[in-house]
């Protein structure tokens, strides 16, 4: 019976205190952006916020960059091999050092975005280099702590590990496992 006085006395507090013991609501607004805002296209497959606050919408016909007002829209240029290597963007990693890399959901490789030169590099498969990504069908990327970049490809695991991170992007691919 040393309990049957708490429940009146817990009902007596929360009663006399209100909301005060308990957590605040939040409330949260949300904005629709579609196409009449400048999105690209309709159809978005991955969103990521990268540390800058910016908002990046993958969709299949290009990136939209959203800085909250408008979009900057990252399309693939066949004369220019600084841009996508593909439009149809599935997939966005934003690794540590501010770069965000791009999986598409085609047989086009692996690009990443360089936010200081807003230029892209594309890895591609080369059977004449061991050092290449071992496959152009690129699954999903993910980064560990020691900053190396580990991608799931149709042909196994391979990791990028940058050799010298102050000066761009530059490594080498390494086979880890074989699908």
């Amino acid at each position: 019976m040393l309990f049957s006085g708490v429940i009146p006395i817990l009902v007596l507090l929360t009663s006399v205190t209100g909301p005060i013991g308990f957590a605040q609501l939040h409330h949260s607004t949300f904005e629709k952006v579609t196409i009449r805002n400048g999105l690209s296209q309709s159809t978005v497959t991955h969103i990521l916020q990268d540390q800058y606050g910016f908002l990046w919408f993958a969709t299949y016909d290009g990136v939209n960059k959203y800085d909250g007002h408008s979009f900057q829209i990252f399309r693939n240029d066949e004369k220019n091999p600084s841009t996508l290597s593909n439009n149809a963007i599935v997939f966005m990693l934003e690794d540590s050092q501010g770069g965000i890399w791009m999986v598409n959901n085609s047989n086009a490789g692996l690009d990443r975005f360089d936010p200081l030169t807003e230029k892209f590099t594309r890895f591609r498969h080369d059977a004449a280099n061991p050092a290449s990504i071992s496959s152009d069908f690129v699954n999903r990327v993910a980064e560990d702590r020691q900053g190396n970049i580990w991608v799931c490809t149709r042909n196994g695991l391979d990791v990028f590990v940058a050799q010298k991170k102050d000066q761009g992007i530059q490594g080498n691919f390494q086979r880890v496992g074989k699908g």
